[in-house]
């Protein structure tokens, strides 16, 4: 896969952006997910 770093979940969470994922239940995350403070927030609200 050449787009989104080889990334599945990537994929998915931008091809389907109107949809109201919750990225940290995938088995993998986008590369450096965890480094966003608003992903952080979200996943422990």
């Amino acid at each position: 896969m050449k787009f989104y770093h080889g990334s599945p979940p990537a994929a998915v969470l931008d091809c389907f952006p109107e949809k109201n994922w919750e990225a940290w239940k995938f088995v993998r995350v986008p590369v450096a997910f965890w480094k966003k403070k608003a992903n952080r927030d979200r996943c422990f609200a």
